[in-house]
């Protein structure tokens, strides 16, 4: 009676636990029906074989020994029900922190000089400080930091605005005002200008804020090339991934220039990739500064929809989603993987690290290291735009290895903190859905796009800067391959190496 009892129980909780992992399965929208019907089945037909069986023997011995059995049978099937529930808790959890992304942060801080006699916002505000601002420059960000501010106080901000980030420093030097506001993005702009490179040594902040504000993704059709947006099954025939790679540490969802700029167009009938990379430095307008123009990592600093909008007027094609990336999280997971295998096209010396040319097995300071590398190159920002997509390459490789398994609770945890998409958590899994179904390979093929190297007007600056002038053509000829692709062509990586415009 007591092995009856225990079978009877055991059974009960083998069933209960495969119907909550059908259930967990089925709402990750992830699965084709056929693949779920037989998972299922494939759960419960053992369990009720044996039930069956215990009930069909009419021999006590033999009753017996199959519940005995079966009872060990059950309670191995309920550790797989557990072992299978957890990952897919996980994967779930993961998928909804980083997919349908509509938010991204902004750090405002205020400065004052260095040998200034306030301590904090309320000195200020008492001793009637004149505040500096851009007038372009994360405004959003910056005016919701001056509501909070004011409705803290009785005390008004009298504000000065400044066209560029030189106008600012210059009237701050000049006494003119007594104190700045800025995001960090743009103090990250300041160091980076010749003769400014330590004029964050002669500031201080007294006020720092966090504001979130929404991302502003307007598709908008503008050429021929512009994507077909047709429906297959549950997601578009074919549609454009903006991927911005940004290698700051902190939140994935801060403001910050943007190092890596790749448009993935895909087309989904005839699983087709065209990644077309785009220098940091190409010089573009702003829609922003009213057609001006400057350098397109600085694109960034205003939010990836001002990085979507800029990169969408210079090819006239829609850009439906983002995917941003962020190199410094990306050594997390290259460690718990066991490094990654990374391809080369040169040997070279980096961060004091040795690279072969060919395959370099990489930890995760040897990769963020190589991505990062683009002094050891005469083609400079195109070199460390191909070493950071050969980063992704192996890690997108690394995450089909068994090491996943071993260590795939604390992956998923780092890929939480070092990615961020505006795709909804329905289109991720509508996706893998299709590929399951398919069981077809991916067609991978890129191109970057070309410049000459130049000194000019940068908007955000104020002043000249190192940009890259875009060559015309190989802008043309990017947006032919992308049409290709959304017609549903398949493209050959060496013939679109040798059909390239050549400088």
């Amino acid at each position: 009676m007591a092995k009856k009892i225990i079978f009877n129980i055991i059974f009960v909780i083998d069933i209960v636990c495969t119907l909550i992992l059908g259930f967990m399965l089925t709402i990750t929208k992830m699965f084709p029906v056929y693949l779920l019907c037989l998972v299922m089945a494939g759960f419960l037909i053992i369990p009720l074989i044996l039930f069956i069986l215990q009930k069909l023997l009419k021999h006590h011995n033999s009753r017996s020994k199959v519940r005995v059995i079966g009872s060990v049978l059950l309670f191995i099937g309920i550790i797989i029900d557990l072992v299978a529930m957890y990952y897919v808790y996980i994967t779930n959890r993961t998928l909804a922190e980083v997919s349908n992304t509509t938010t991204q942060t902004s750090v405002i801080l205020i400065y004052v000089k260095d040998k200034d006699p306030a301590t904090d916002i309320n000195f200020a505000l008492q001793n009637e400080y004149k505040f500096g601002l851009l007038k372009v420059g994360d405004r959003e960000s910056v005016d919701k930091t001056i509501e909070k501010i004011e409705a803290s106080s009785t005390a008004k901000m009298t504000i000065n605005e400044y066209p560029s980030l030189v106008d600012l420093v210059s009237a701050m030097n000049s006494d003119t005002i007594n104190a700045f506001i800025i995001s960090d993005a743009y103090m990250e702009i300041l160091s980076s200008m010749e003769g400014y490179e330590k004029y964050g040594e002669t500031v201080r902040v007294i006020y720092s804020s966090s504001v979130e504000t929404q991302i502003d993704v307007v598709n908008k059709t503008k050429t021929e090339n512009a994507t077909e947006v047709e429906m297959q099954g549950d997601i578009p025939e074919t549609f454009n991934i903006y991927i911005s790679g940004i290698d700051t540490f902190g939140p994935v969802t801060t403001k910050s220039r943007s190092d890596v700029n790749i448009i993935a167009i895909v087309n989904v009938k005839s699983h087709n990739i065209l990644l077309v990379s785009t220098p940091r430095d190409f010089y573009v307008p702003f829609d922003i500064f009213d057609g001006a123009k400057d350098k397109l990592t600085h694109a960034g600093v205003y939010g990836i929809d001002t990085s979507m909008d800029v990169l969408g007027d210079l090819y006239g094609i829609d850009l439906n989603y983002y995917m941003r990336v962020n190199f410094t999280g990306f050594t997390n997971i290259i460690d718990k993987l066991g490094g990654v295998d990374v391809v080369s096209d040169a040997r070279f010396s980096a961060g004091g690290y040795s690279y072969t040319e060919g395959v370099n097995h990489l930890n995760g300071a040897q990769a963020l290291a190589f991505s990062r590398e683009r002094y050891s190159f005469a083609d400079g920002d195109r070199a460390r735009g191909r070493h950071q997509m050969a980063v992704i390459k192996g890690v997108i490789a690394g995450l089909a290895s068994k090491e996943l398994l071993a260590n795939y609770s604390s992956v998923m945890a780092e890929m939480a903190g070092t990615f961020q998409t505006n795709m909804t958590q329905d289109e991720i899994g509508a996706l893998c859905k299709e590929q399951i179904s398919s069981n077809k390979g991916w067609n991978v093929v890129s191109y970057s796009v070309d410049g000459s190297g130049t000194t000019a007007m940068s908007a955000a600056m104020g002043v000249n800067a190192y940009m890259m002038v875009p060559f015309d053509d190989t802008v043309e000829y990017a947006k032919e391959l992308m049409d290709k692709i959304c017609k549903g062509y398949s493209l050959v990586q060496t013939e679109v190496n040798d059909n390239a415009p050549k400088h």
